[in-house]
């Protein structure tokens, strides 16, 4: 990372316009291959305690994830695997943000039109041979009851692509880092890591073989 002299930056409403108009050039996903490791108290570099193969797909309105079979790497796979639907839901709520629905012109942003946000930091990241600005926004849901009620995050602003951030919910705090591949001509999502302090729980969801509405 680098450090640059401080300039003014978007607002937060231009910064998801930005990233809406980035993400809606994302390829649609109809099908990918999904494979999930889900860690209960133990550090990510151990063998997963419970592990799962599955599908994403498009259901027309949303997406889904489908486990297919499960991979009990610890006896206590049964008690971890209650705070795995909780993840899942958080994982398949990133995909519906950073790509577009078959049936949709463009992502929901992660439905920033939610919170009231605010710009509360920047950075300059060398991505390459290139520098990239990174902006954090920062929010909190317009309705109490809207789950999460916080967002956190640094949004790339020059690829359109969320990094890194925590989503506050009901149930939990989740922090989470994403990555992604170019695919198509677009950075696909291809990988995210959660973790949620509250439960010491740790899931990781990878994506391959995809398949794309043309």
């Amino acid at each position: 990372m680098t450090t640059a002299a401080a300039v003014e930056p978007p607002s937060a409403d231009e910064i998801v316009k930005k990233f809406l108009a980035v993400r809606a050039s994302v390829p649609k996903i109809m099908v990918a291959d999904a494979s999930v490791a889900l860690r209960a108290k133990v550090p990510v570099t151990d063998p997963p305690t419970c592990a799962y193969i599955g599908k994403l797909n498009s259901t027309g309105a949303r997406y889904a994830i489908t486990i297919e079979r499960e991979v009990r790497g610890s006896s206590v796979c049964g008690l971890a695997s209650s705070h795995r639907d909780n993840l899942l839901e958080v994982v398949r709520e990133t995909v519906e943000a950073v790509a577009p629905l078959p049936e949709q012109a463009q992502a929901v942003a992660l439905r920033l039109d939610r919170f009231d946000l605010a710009v509360r930091d920047q950075k300059v990241v060398g991505v390459g041979q290139a520098s990239h600005w990174f902006y954090l926004l920062d929010g909190k849901a317009k309705d109490p009851k809207n789950d999460p009620s916080a967002f956190h995050g640094w949004i790339d602003y020059d690829e359109g692509l969320w990094e890194e951030g925590t989503l506050t919910y009901s149930w939990a705090q989740v922090e989470t880092k994403q990555k992604y591949m170019r695919l198509e001509n677009a950075w696909v999502l291809t990988y995210q890591y959660l973790y949620s302090k509250k439960y010491d729980a740790s899931l990781e969801a990878v994506f391959s073989n995809f398949q794309f509405a043309h």
